[in-house]
C-alpha cells in the first residue's frame, strides 16, 4: 500500500511539473518580467509622444525695483521703483511641436517592434532548451541501458578469465569504457540541469519533464518576406523615416521659437503701466545647417546598418537550413540503415548462441553498438531541433 502511494505522490509531481512545448511557450507572455517592462515601456512611449507635442510651462514672474538703502520702505521716491508681476510663453514655431511628436511617435513603433523581437527571441530560446531538455534526457536513459549492458558483459568476461579463456587486459579495458560511460553519464545529468535552468530564467517555472511533439510540422520560411518584415528590419526601417523627420525637424530650427513676456508694473504716486516683450534667438552662427549635416550623416548610417543587418539575417538562415537538411539526413541514415543492419547482426549472433559465453558477449557488444548508434542519432536529432528553433526566431509564428 505504501508503495503504491508513493508511485502516485512521484506520477502526480512528474504530472505537475510536465510541460507542452505550447504550453511553455506561453508560460513567456504570461510570466517573464522583461516582456512585460518592454510591454510597459511601449505606453511610456505614448506618454512621451503626447509631451513632446505640449507647449513648454510659461513662466510667471514677480518682482520689486529700485528698492532705496535709505529708506528702503518707501516706494514713492522716484517714478523707476515698482512692483511687477510678468509672464513668459515660449512659442514654438514652423511646425516643430508637430514634428517632434512625430519623431516619438516613431519610437513608440519601434518599441513595439522590439517588443515583438525580443518576444520571438524567448520563444525561440525556449523551444531550443525544451528539445535538448528532452532529447538529453532520451541520451540519458539510453545510456543507462549502455551501462547496465557493460556490467553484464563484465560478468560473463570475469568468467572467461577465470577460465583463463580471456586476458586480463580486456577486463581493465572494460573498466576504462564502464569509468567513461559514468563520466559521460555526469555531463548528461549536468547539462539537463543546465537547461532546465535556462527555461526557467525564460519562463520563471520550474519545468522538471516535457511532453514532446513535433512542433515546427512542415517547416518553412519565406526568405524575402524575412528580410522584409521581420521586426529587426523594420526597426531600422522605422529609425529611417524618424531620421527624416529629424533632419526636417533641425531645418525648422532656422526660424527660430519665440519668447513673448507681458508685464503689469505698479507704482506710488505715479501712474501704472505695462510691458510687452518678443525676444527671437537669431539663427547667424550656422548651427541649425550643422545639425542638419549631421542627421543626414546618421541617416546614412542606418540605412548601411540595415543593408548589413538584412545580409547576416539572409547568411544565418541559410546556414541553419543547410544544418537542418544535414541533421535530418543523418539521423534518418541512421535509424533507418545502420540500427536495422545492427539488429541483423546480433539477430546472427543469437542463432548461434547455445551455451556459449563468447557468444553471449557478442550479442552484448551488438546491443552496445546499436545503443551507441541511437545516442548518435538522438545528437543529431538535438543539432536538427535546435538549428530549427533558431530559425523560429526568424520565422516567428508557424
Amino acid at each position: 500500500m505504501l508503495k503504491k502511494t508513493l508511485f502516485l505522490v512521484i506520477v502526480s509531481v512528474q504530472i505537475l511539473y510536465s510541460q507542452s512545448i505550447e504550453s511553455i511557450l506561453k508560460l513567456i507572455d504570461t510570466n517573464n518580467y522583461i516582456l512585460k517592462a518592454k510591454e510597459i515601456q511601449i505606453t511610456s512611449s505614448l506618454v512621451d509622444a503626447d509631451l513632446s507635442s505640449t507647449w513648454s510651462n510659461p513662466v510667471l514672474g514677480i518682482g520689486v525695483s529700485d528698492i532705496n538703502l535709505d529708506e528702503p520702505t518707501s516706494r514713492d521716491i522716484e517714478a523707476m521703483q515698482t512692483q511687477y508681476i510678468t509672464y513668459s510663453q515660449v512659442i514654438p514655431t514652423n511646425g516643430k511641436l508637430k514634428l517632434s511628436n512625430e519623431i516619438k511617435q516613431y519610437d513608440t513603433k519601434i518599441n513595439q517592434l522590439e517588443y515583438l523581437n525580443y518576444k520571438q527571441k524567448l520563444q525561440s530560446e525556449a523551444l531550443l532548451y525544451s528539445y535538448n531538455i528532452f532529447y538529453n534526457n532520451e541520451k540519458l536513459t539510453i545510456l543507462k541501458r549502455y551501462l547496465k549492458n557493460l556490467q553484464h558483459q563484465k560478468k560473463l568476461m570475469n568468467l572467461l578469465y577465470e577460465n583463463g579463456k580471456l586476458d586480463q587486459s580486456i577486463l581493465v579495458t572494460q573498466d576504462i569504457k564502464i569509468y567513461k560511460l559514468n563520466l559521460k553519464k555526469q555531463k548528461f545529468i549536468y547539462t539537463i540541469s543546465k537547461m532546465k535552468k535556462s527555461l526557467e530564467d525564460i519562463v520563471y517555472t520550474k519545468i522538471d519533464t516535457i511532453t514532446f511533439n513535433d512542433f515546427f510540422g512542415k517547416f518553412s520560411i519565406n526568405m524575402k518576406s524575412v528580410l522584409e518584415n521581420h521586426p529587426l528590419v523594420l526597426m531600422e526601417k522605422e529609425k529611417i523615416k524618424q531620421q527624416t523627420q529629424k533632419i526636417a525637424l533641425e531645418n525648422s530650427k532656422k526660424i527660430s521659437d519665440v519668447k513673448l513676456t507681458v508685464g503689469y508694473y505698479q507704482r506710488e504716486k505715479f501712474d501704472d503701466y505695462i510691458s510687452f516683450n518678443i525676444a527671437i534667438p537669431l539663427s547667424v552662427q550656422g548651427r541649425e545647417k550643422l545639425q542638419v549635416k549631421k542627421s543626414k550623416i546618421e541617416k546614412n548610417i542606418i540605412q548601411d546598418k540595415l543593408r548589413a543587418l538584412q545580409q547576416q539575417i539572409k547568411s544565418t538562415i541559410e546556414d541553419l537550413e543547410e544544418n537542418i537538411k544535414l541533421n535530418k539526413q543523418n539521423f534518418t541514415l541512421i535509424d533507418e540503415k545502420m540500427i536495422p543492419l545492427n539488429d541483423g547482426l546480433e539477430q546472427t549472433h543469437k542463432l548461434h548462441l547455445g551455451a556459449n559465453t563468447m557468444q553471449s558477449i557478442k550479442i552484448y557488444e551488438s546491443m552496445n553498438s546499436k545503443l551507441e548508434l541511437l545516442l548518435l542519432s538522438q545528437e543529431e536529432k538535438i543539432n536538427y531541433y535546435s538549428a530549427l528553433s533558431k530559425l523560429y526566431y526568424f520565422k516567428g509564428q508557424i
